[in-house]
């Protein structure tokens, strides 16, 4: 939030979300200003020209003032079992969590339909759901993947939901060449690192962890039209995190520490779209080389072939036909000069015309 202060494009409107079950709040300072952190709200605007009408939705009867300062009512809370857990009453977000239907109709004194709504931080899955409801799309932008994956479920749940008569769709991540393998990998990272791992190896050169490095290389480069180094870039993070960091398990902060040294990262890059979680690198590994001996190396004869073509050439016989061939060769070769033999023949023989003489045997 504090380098939104700083967009040239932007209006930031601050007010206050007064919560139904009150807690206490720390301060915090925003460039001059200092705010009661968890009770303040901000809305980012961004306004051509400077003029906040143009970003201001109007009634059909009169103009709306827009009110800042909410005060929240009671509401049914997301819990684990909205996410398909049954039974599970737990409160996902907690104290976190804000009225959905307030904060969308905030929203929308700002939004025309079929405009986008960004959600940075807690992207709670009610509130998405009202935007959705009221035709905006939503970009929901969160550092816990297991949140997101909760939101999705939930989405997921509602809209199938026959009561809703709805279909929602999810914009699938193309698999592009540049995205860092870290995103490519998306849900099958972690048993990616288990497999590697598996065993607790101390070093990089122990026998079962390179061959495990070796089969998953050999699967998996090239996934979802990858660079060539960029899975060998991948591991080579892991193998900082695990044997030089001694991290237990891959994490996105461990990863992220490393490659904002080394690569040109991304941090907020979406994950690809991947069809299953399973690494599957034996059966991976077997199709390809199936695939690479399904392809003809050349269009060099066969010896069948060789050999029947040969002996319909009438008398010349097999080893004719290789005496034959040895003859031409050395032909070829005193006729053909080499580098080594055109220079011995200029600045020795003096002839530049070519080396045509054979030595003669001492």
């Amino acid at each position: 939030m504090k380098q939104l202060y700083n967009w040239d494009d932007a209006e930031v409107l601050l007010g206050t979300w007064k919560r139904y079950l009150a807690f206490g709040t720390a301060v915090s300072k925003y460039g001059n200003w200092q705010v009661d952190y968890k009770d303040t709200m901000a809305v980012v605007l961004h306004a051509e020209g400077d003029d906040l009408r143009k970003v201001t939705k109007a009634p059909k009867s009169e103009a709306e003032i827009v009110e800042l300062n909410v005060d929240e009512e009671q509401f049914k809370r997301c819990t684990s079992k909205h996410g398909g857990e049954e039974g599970n009453e737990r409160e996902v977000y907690g104290r976190w969590e804000r009225h959905p239907k307030r904060l969308q109709k905030l929203c929308s004194s700002f939004l025309h339909e079929d405009e986008g709504v960004i959600l940075i931080g807690k992207s709670h899955a009610g509130l998405v759901w009202e935007l959705l409801r009221a035709g905006d799309h939503v970009f929901a932008c969160d550092s816990s993947s297991k949140d997101i994956s909760y939101l999705t479920k939930v989405i997921k749940i509602i809209g199938k939901d026959a009561r809703n008569e709805c279909t929602v769709e999810r914009q699938k991540t193309a698999h592009r060449p540049d995205r860092d393998m870290y995103h490519k990998l998306g849900k099958k990272r972690n048993k990616m690192w288990e497999y590697l791992f598996q065993g607790q190896p101390k070093t990089p050169f122990e026998h079962d962890y390179i061959v495990r490095k070796a089969m998953t290389h050999e699967a998996y480069s090239g996934y979802h039209k990858a660079q060539v180094e960029s899975f060998a870039m991948f591991v080579a993070k892991c193998e900082r995190m695990k044997f030089g960091g001694n991290q237990a398990m891959l994490t996105y902060d461990g990863h992220n520490k490393i490659a904002k040294e080394y690569d040109v990262w991304n941090p907020i890059e979406s994950d690809e779209e991947t069809e299953t979680s399973d690494l599957e690198i034996e059966e991976r590994v077997k199709r390809m080389r199936e695939g690479m001996e399904s392809v003809p190396a050349c269009n060099a004869p066969s010896l069948q072939e060789e050999e029947v073509r040969t002996k319909s050439a009438g008398a010349s016989s097999p080893m004719r036909d290789v005496t034959d061939r040895a003859s031409s060769i050395e032909h070829m070769q005193t006729d053909s000069l080499t580098p080594i033999q055109a220079l011995e023949n200029v600045l020795i023989h003096g002839n530049r015309q070519g080396f045509r003489e054979k030595a003669q045997s001492r």
